[in-house]
Order: C-alpha cells, then structure tokens, then sequence
C-alpha cells in the first residue's frame, strides 16, 4: 500500500467519534500517519489510542468564530504549510482527508509533489435547516466551497451507497469507492453508566430520540405523532435528547414529553439506549450516519423514515421497521405496532449485522486496500461495489489473469485441446475481455476492426453457450460454473470474484422500468436456477441458494433464498 497521512480537520458534531473510530483500527504497525486538528477540548488527544500517538501530530488551532471566517473567506486552512512538511518528512505518498474534500490550492501543491489525494464525501447537498441568518450564510458558502473542491479532487471515498451511486452518476470521470461507515460506540460510551438527571423522575417507559436536533432529523414529526396519540401519550414518555433549537413550537398542554436539550455526555449514552422501549429516526433527509451503530450495539428496536439511507439497511436486514417519510399517520401506526412486537428477532439481526458491518476489522481492511490504490488501477476494480472499465493493456492482461485463476485448471493446455469445459468458459470470458477493451480504450481508426472481430465472436460464443453476459458488466475473477443458459441485463455491475451457476436470469421487474440497475458486490455465489429482478443492490459475500428469486436490497455477508428470496442466515453466525 502507499504511505498514507489520515487528516482530520476537525471533531465537530460527530466527526470526531467518526474519525476515532475509524483511526483506532489502525495499530503501529500499519504505515499510516496521522494529523490532527484539535480544538479547545483536546478531543482527539483524548480519544486516538495511545500506541498511535508516536505516529501523531495533534495541531492545536481554537474553534473560534475568526478562524472560521478565515477558512471560510480565504478557502485555505491554517495549517497547510505543516502537511506538506509532514508529507516531506514522512514520505507520504497517499493523504486522505477524512472529513472533507481539501481546498483547491492545497490539492495542487500536495499532486505537483507527486502525492494521491483521498477525499472523504460526507453530504454532498446541504440538508434542511433552520438556522439564524448568518448560520445559513455561512452554510451556503461552506457548500460553495464544497462544490469548487470537488471539481478538482481525483479520488473520493463515500460511506453512503446512495450517495456513491449519486457520485457515480455526477461525477464519471472522478474515481469513487465505498467504505462502511464506523460505528460510534466509543469505549467511552461502552463504560459510561450513567443516568442522565432528567429520567430519575419517569415512571413510564420511554421513546428515545438521540442526536444532535437539527430540522432534517424530522423531530417535529415524531413529537406531533406523539402528542396526538392517546395511546402513545398516556402509556409513555417521549424523550428528546441533543443540543440544537427544536425550530417548532410546543403544545402548551402536552403529556410525558421529556427535552434534554443539551450536549449529551458519552457516559449517559448507555443509559439512555438501553433502557428505551425503542429509539425514532425520523429523518427528513440522511445522506450517512452511524446511529443505527448505536441502536444495533445496545440492540434497541428501531423505527426510521424510508428515506434511502435507513431503507438500504433496514429492510433487506429486519433491523427495524420503517414508516412513510413525513408521513405523521403513518409514523403512529408504525410506532404502535413496534412498541407492541415481540423485539426477540429484531434484536438478533441487529447483533448480526453490527458484527459484520461495524466491527473495527472491516473497515481496516476495506482501508488498506483502498490505500493500495488498486482500485484506481482497475486491477481490481471498486473495493466494495464492483463496476470499472478495462481501458489499458496492463488492465486488459490482470482481468483476464484473474478470470483464468477462478477455473484452477490444473492442465489448462491438455484442457484446451481435449475440449474441456473449463477452458471452453474460460476461453469466453477471455474473448468479452477483449471486446471491453477495445470498446473502452482511446478509439484509433484501425480498433474499429478488431472491436467488430471480438463482437462477432463474442455474438457466436453467447449462441453456442447460451450464455449471455454484457460487456463492461462483471469484475475480475468472474466464473461461470459449467455450461448452460445465463443472462445478465446489460447494466448490471458485479463485483470481482464471483460465482454464477447455470440457469441465472438478472431482468427487470417490470418491462417499462427505466431504473433497472443492478449492483452486486465482490465475492458473491450465486447458486442455479435463481432469477434476480432489477431495480436492486446484492451486498459483498452474498450466497444466493438454488431456486431464489431476489426482489429486493441485500446486505453484506449473508445467505438468501426462497420466493421472495429472504436472509436465511448471516455469515459468522454460530
């Protein structure tokens, strides 16, 4: 992998557990350096394990209102001068800005020494606010800035499939990649126990709002549905808690509404998650988050919007349930029915999917992959969600090594003249390789010749076979198990090193969809007779049994089947 700098900018609302969380992953041993900027309440000093501290610089700089105005006006940092020294000093070779795209003059300073920079996307549109006027200003022009960066950052990196997607689609010449968002269960949070003083007094159980109050998180649709349901209201409390201005007003005769409107400290955080009858996300809008982390961790059932973000998660993992977004009818009926549920089954899922999903070991590994930079070299194309195009010879020749490596053909020359199976498959994916590369490389006159060759070729392989595989449509590594009639929708992305048995159909759910995509990640094995119907996202190490038929999202590391295909269990279960 390339020496990599991880810089945080700073630990504002949330960005800190974030970026800790995803740093103490990291152990001395990997080559990873670090910096910092702290503010007033030294909070990655704080937090950032010890053992990485001698690979740390922690850069002191107050959160004030000048040096706001200073970034903000000037599109620079106060600390640019001392990257580039660290780049120099530490030979740095890939610097990843963890909470946002960097300004333009340092991203061209950094490349004339020849360094990669890594931009992390957190939103890429603002959210709905309500804020005092110079707060609004300043959000305006922050995503002004925003937008000026990305157009001349490279590389970006995104922990949202939504908003990956949405990057995919805006910016194609950029090279976007995938990473799961950490969890924010901090040790600190693990250890705390205590009770925040305004539960002492309850004597009902209550429903749990957390997180910073801002208008996006749809709290006034949460309290509304609460205050006009009699049987919310007399059977329980209501509990807001997080700084912000709630931004409506309050019904003067409201019943068991509790605000703890401030700075929630990590230690009453346990408290508060487990000992809830459930927890609301009511989003308006979610670009990413991690707190469903936090829910799935203390395995409180869950209620979210449908917005993308929540529904991509919760749906396809029975993690929660989902209610209309901005929908208050709806809002009751769902939370009336989750507070009735027996929560056995849901809490089981949620601590199968925080095991597979946020555990630290996933996102170290998925990182230092993503800072071999390999899939910028299309070698291996995106490290979580497949896609890429072979547009060079070097691409062309590791593609097709990796297809032949899948058929571990032990004789591949006496397969070859001796008619073997292997070697006929082989031999079709190697002529589709081919095809991609002259559909996607720079055009000279003469590759019109060979492109018409190995699509002509192509046609006949797919008549003979009964196979059909579109172009530009399967990662690296890509096995077809024995002969027999295949067809994947042109469209489709799948991932590197995935298995397809015979009689695999990937169509649309409908013929007049005009969304049809179908996304399916790395390392997946999809058994035979199984039909997949697009619009739809299959996860990394996906096993789908014979017979399914996949209708909907389906996360990492499971097994499916059935009609409808439904998870039947999640990989490293016991």
């Amino acid at each position: 992998m390339k020496r990599t700098l991880i810089v945080a900018t700073t630990s504002y609302a949330g960005m800190g557990p974030y970026v800790s969380e995803i740093v103490n992953t990291f152990s001395p041993e990997d080559d990873v350096c670090y910096f910092f900027h702290d503010y007033e309440d030294d909070f990655f000093k704080k937090n950032v394990k010890k053992e990485l501290h001698g690979k740390s610089v922690f850069y002191k700089q107050a959160n004030s209102a000048f040096n706001k105005l200073k970034n903000l006006l000037f599109n620079s940092s106060g600390y640019d001068w001392l990257i580039l020294d660290l780049c120099r000093e530490w030979k740095i070779e890939l610097v990843h800005y963890i909470n946002d795209i960097p300004p333009i003059k340092i991203q061209r300073r950094l490349e004339s020494q020849g360094i990669t920079i890594l931009s992390t996307v957190h939103d890429l549109q603002p959210h709905e606010a309500k804020k005092a006027w110079y707060k609004m200003l300043r959000q305006n022009i922050m995503y002004k800035r925003l937008n000026e960066n990305l157009q001349v950052a490279k590389y970006l990196v995104t922990n949202s499939m939504e908003q990956y997607r949405n990057l995919k689609s805006q910016y194609p010449d950029k090279e976007i990649t995938f990473h799961s968002f950490p969890s924010l269960v901090t040790k600190e949070i693990v250890d705390g126990h205590d009770e925040p003083e305004e539960l002492k007094s309850l004597s009902k159980p209550y429903i749990l709002f957390f997180g910073r109050i801002e208008e996006y998180k749809g709290i006034h649709l949460l309290y509304k549905a609460f205050v006009e349901s009699a049987e919310l209201h007399d059977n329980y409390t209501l509990v807001v808690a997080g700084s912000g201005q709630l931004g409506f007003e309050r019904v003067a005769d409201e019943k068991n509404v509790v605000m703890i409107n401030r700075y929630i400290k990590d230690s009453e955080v346990a408290y508060l998650y487990q000992h809830a009858q459930c927890v609301v996300y009511p989003y308006i809008s979610a670009t990413q988050s991690g707190v469903l982390s936090l829910a799935f961790y203390y395995q409180t059932p869950v209620l979210a919007s449908n917005v993308p973000f929540f529904k991509s998660i919760i749906e396809p993992s029975g993690t929660g349930l989902l209610f209309e977004n901005g929908d208050v009818e709806d809002l009751k009926k769902q939370l009336l029915s989750l507070v009735h549920l027996d929560m056995a089954a849901m809490k089981v899922k949620q601590k199968a999917y925080y095991a597979s999903h946020y555990e630290g070991a996933a996102i170290h590994d998925s990182l230092l992959k993503i800072y071999a930079m390999e899939w910028t070299e299309r070698d291996l194309l995106n490290i979580q969600f497949g896609g890429g195009k072979i547009k060079t010879r070097k691409q062309l020749k590791a593609w097709i090594k990796a297809d032949f490596l899948s058929y571990k053909m032990q004789h591949p020359l006496a397969a070859r003249f001796t008619y073997g199976e292997n070697w006929e498959l082989f031999s079709y994916m190697r002529n589709l390789r081919y095809l991609e590369y002259y559909i996607n490389k720079k055009q000279k006159p003469w590759d019109r010749i060979f492109k018409a060759y190995y699509w002509l070729k192509h046609r006949k392989n797919c008549k003979k076979l009964d196979i059909f595989v579109a172009s530009n449509s399967v990662g690296p590594g890509f096995h077809l198990q024995h002969r027999g009639f295949r067809h994947i929708l042109s469209g489709t992305k799948i991932g590197r090193n995935c298995e397809i048995l015979p009689n695999v159909l990937m169509g649309k759910k409908r013929p007049d969809l005009i969304d049809y995509h179908i996304v399916i990640g790395n390392d997946c094995y999809i058994s035979t007779g199984v039909t997949i119907l697009a619009p739809i996202t299959i996860g990394n190490n996906v096993t789908i049994a014979a017979g399914a038929v996949v209708t909907k999202d389906v996360p990492d590391n499971c097994v499916v089947g059935g009609i409808p295909a439904k998870i039947l269990k999640m990989k490293g279960d016991s």
